[in-house]
């Protein structure tokens, strides 16, 4: 998982915490690095050069990169055009090295400009599947970006009828204990619970641990 993780209040990191808990849950074994300090195990830049040459250094150690696109993740608006692109190129690049990339854009909000131009072509035709908050994202990916729509899927999430409200900064993830997020010990804390939580849910799941079956 790369993307940005708690404790940062942003949707994309809540996001992205609940769906390290479904991989867990289902057994897999999860590393997630964020784009800065956080409860993730490992941290660094995401975006341009760096981030390229970040996730091309894991590629072979796993089987999928999940994305959960957020801020300081893919794409670096502040840089000029040209430099955007050779970033885009080689991030493409890394991406390619995985066996299976899945990014999480949401609602879109957190794409600069949208995921269009040269750019977002080169970074999304890299990029195996697309998941989106709603049909109408999901129209815009594929009628602007050009992805195929099979390539890209709806999430399950909340109706529109039903609120969506995001926890504050020091807010206790859903069935997790209440935690501080005070500094990297505290941070570090809320992952471990994280893994607690999945594998306990796991073995009540099958009925027992699984040495045991």
């Amino acid at each position: 998982m790369a993307g940005p993780f708690p404790p940062s209040p942003d949707a994309a990191a809540s996001a992205a915490l609940h769906t390290v808990q479904e991989l867990l849950r289902e057994g897999h074994a999860v590393e997630v690095v964020s784009p800065v300090p956080s409860a993730a195990e490992h941290h660094g830049p995401l975006a341009g050069l760096q981030g390229a040459i970040a996730l091309a250094r894991r590629a072979r150690s796993f089987d999928a990169l999940h994305l959960q696109v957020g801020r300081g993740l893919l794409f670096r608006p502040e840089q000029p055009q040209a430099r955007r692109v050779l970033d885009s190129a080689a991030l493409a690049l890394s991406l390619r090295l995985w066996r299976r990339t899945i990014a999480d854009v949401g609602d879109m909000s957190d794409v600069p400009g949208g995921g269009g131009g040269l750019s977002g072509r080169l970074i999304w035709g890299a990029i195996d599947e697309i998941r989106v908050s709603s049909e109408p994202v999901r129209n815009h990916v594929t009628a602007v970006l050009g992805m195929p729509a099979d390539r890209v899927r709806v999430k399950a999430g909340p109706q529109g009828s039903e609120p969506v409200t995001w926890p504050p900064r020091t807010a206790a993830p859903a069935d997790l204990p209440p935690w501080q997020a005070d500094g990297p010990v505290d941070w570090a804390s809320l992952t471990e619970a994280v893994r607690e939580r999945a594998a306990a849910e796991r073995v009540r799941l099958l009925g027992g641990p699984d040495e045991d079956r």
